[in-house]
């Protein structure tokens, strides 16, 4: 909620207040004479208390004739747009025309399209606060104005200690000799400022493989603000991005199993994302969970993996269009049969569906028929493992993680050339090759 500004009721009791200072200052005065001041007593002390008078008057009055609360005006909730506007105008001078565009999505009111094209450069709907010194890095081996083969995007409020193992991994990966960029973006709770430790947490990490960029929100933005647009996408973008949260910890070889894997299936016209996550939930039957033979070290799942998700850039770019059209005309993402849609209803009850961005990319997939190509690595290890923290989907006071990350080498890695296909209930599709089926 932002607090309306401009209150022509506070600003009126603002002048009546600073009147009466001025005159009870003027009758502690003891610079005349003492018959005087006491007839002076009299005179002002009968003003004030007139004003005083005529001010709650006038402060009721006014209140009436505009169906005014007391208690209600004190909040003035104004509209999500007004909100951007507001905030915009504030932070104005402080924004850089190299911030990226993005659009606010009300996480209580239907999304309302805002002509993305139009207001791509429009560096004032970016809402985030100006940038030290120390929140933009580069490497010193590398051209800042050459294009990264890729950027890892991190998104984080108030974990701290998260944060730290996560940014610890990343900057302990391999990644060869390429150009890779890191953003960070700091959410921040409503009303509350950028955690203090987040903050020193992103400032004081070393990235040695590219740019480092720290975002701080102005504004709380939530789960879809923060996943849906933080990678600053165009037609022209060649790099790919990895969407990572903060409770996660990324193995050693993560980056390289996703360019092996990229250079082997990116072409495929069925292929959406990629992931880290070392998939358990069968959402269609969950009763039991997902059971992927051995033999089969990669394969094409309809669902996503949201722990380290790696979307298409062409897709990404497709499904935020599909999105906002979809919210716009108030539709729901729900896929019958699917355990993800009974708890996104549920959320839908409790007022978190907002929380579940990724309902949307399941609806998105079921439609487009994509599948997200995702690893089965060996020894039950993860190329990215979820430290199941107190959060929005966990609440536990010892978390530990889910699966051990992956410590072999790339030489492990194998990609088939006809990755298995996975429906929603687990079951095998096709052994084909997805990119001709």
């Amino acid at each position: 909620m932002v607090l309306a500004v401009g209150n022509p009721h506070r600003a009126l009791r603002n002048r009546l207040g600073n009147l009466s200072v001025s005159m009870l200052n003027l009758l502690a005065s003891d610079s005349k004479p003492r018959h005087v001041h006491s007839a002076l007593n009299v005179l002002i002390s009968r003003v004030v208390v007139g004003l005083f008078s005529a001010s709650l008057f006038l402060f009721f009055l006014s209140g009436l004739r505009s169906g005014y609360s007391p208690s209600a005006h004190r909040l003035a909730p104004i509209t999500r747009g007004d909100a951007d506007s507001a905030i915009a105008q504030q932070l104005k001078s402080d924004l850089s025309a190299e911030d990226y565009p993005l659009h606010m999505v009300s996480e209580s009111q239907p999304f309302k399209m805002s002509g993305s094209a139009a207001n791509a450069g429009d560096s004032q709907s970016s809402l985030v606060e100006a940038r030290s010194d120390r929140e933009v890095t580069v490497a010193p081996n590398i051209d800042s104005d050459e294009e990264p083969v890729a950027r890892m995007i991190v998104i984080t409020m108030d974990r701290e200690e998260s944060l730290v193992r996560l940014l610890d991994s990343l900057v302990k990966a391999n990644y060869g000799e390429d150009h890779v960029d890191l953003d960070i973006w700091i959410d921040r709770a409503n009303d509350k400022p950028i955690h203090e430790g987040v903050l020193h947490a992103c400032q004081k990490v070393i990235w040695k493989q590219g740019t480092k960029t720290v975002h701080k929100r102005a504004a709380n933005a939530g789960l879809y603000q923060q996943w849906i647009y933080t990678w600053n996408i165009t037609s022209e973008t060649t790099e790919f991005a990895v969407i990572l949260e903060d409770d996660l910890e990324v193995s050693p070889a993560f980056y390289q199993w996703l360019r092996v894997a990229r250079a082997a299936y990116a072409q495929d016209s069925d292929v959406g994302a990629f992931t880290l996550q070392r998939s358990t939930l069968r959402p269609r039957g969950a009763s039991r969970p997902l059971d992927i033979p051995a033999e089969h070290p990669v394969f094409k799942y309809r669902l996503l993996g949201t722990w380290g998700f790696a979307p298409q850039r062409d897709t990404w770019v497709e499904f935020r269009k599909w999105f906002e059209e979809k919210r716009a005309r108030g539709e729901k993402p729900y896929v019958d049969g699917l355990i993800t849609t009974q708890w996104y209803k549920s959320q839908e009850k409790d007022g978190f569906a907002p929380n579940m961005w990724s309902q949307w990319w399941i609806k998105f997939a079921d439609e487009k028929g994509y599948f997200t190509v995702t690893g089965h690595l060996p020894d039950g290890t993860s190329l990215a493992s979820n430290w199941r923290e107190s959060g929005l989907h966990y609440s536990k006071n010892k978390p530990s993680a889910d699966f051990p990350v992956f410590r072999g080498g790339d030489d492990e890695f194998i990609m088939p050339d006809n990755p298995i296909l996975v429906d929603w209930d687990g079951q095998i599709i096709s052994a084909k090759d997805s990119g001709s089926s």
